[in-house]
């Protein structure tokens, strides 16, 4: 790991790390730890999956160790110039977008991870499922069925 790793993938775990905490002071932090994980990990990393992927998945550890240490974690909502994913592409009220948030964060913490990192990432299954250490399929599956959850939720209301 050398600076032309950190160069090359930084800003893209720093996304990914943002999407997690919507916090820019806890995203820089993490993202410091992830490189210096790697670093100090290097000899871990088996070529199993990217590069990108096994920095998303330090990064996500960490993410969860910075959790274990805070005893009150707060839901932020999320901006709306922050969605990638073209299945919430067409939401522009404010209003509207808020409802989608609220609904997600009713998810179980996994099914909630999973939508949040698809949209605001461009992971694939495959990447999503390893940083679970989970198949591709499990991964589409559990976003599959958390939109359609989702989908049902927001139409009832």
């Amino acid at each position: 790991m050398n600076e032309e790793m950190y160069e090359k993938y930084a800003s893209k775990i720093y996304k990914y790390i943002y999407s997690l905490c919507k916090n820019n002071d806890i995203a820089e932090e993490i993202l410091q730890d992830t490189f210096y994980n790697a670093m100090k990990n290097t000899e871990s990393f088996k070529g199993n999956s990217s590069i990108y992927t096994w920095l998303c998945k330090i990064a996500k550890n960490n993410w969860n160790n910075y959790l274990k240490r805070k005893s009150k974690i707060e839901f932020v909502p999320l901006e709306e110039n922050t969605l990638y994913n073209s299945d919430f592409e067409n939401i522009e009220d404010k209003q509207e977008l808020l409802r989608v948030y609220q609904e997600i964060n009713k998810l179980d913490s996994t099914t909630k991870e999973i939508l949040l990192i698809k949209m605001h990432s461009n992971l694939t299954f495959k990447e999503i499922g390893n940083l679970f250490n989970k198949s591709e399929q499990w991964a589409r599956t559990r976003f599959y069925r958390g939109k359609l959850k989702l989908k049902e939720e927001l139409e009832n209301e």
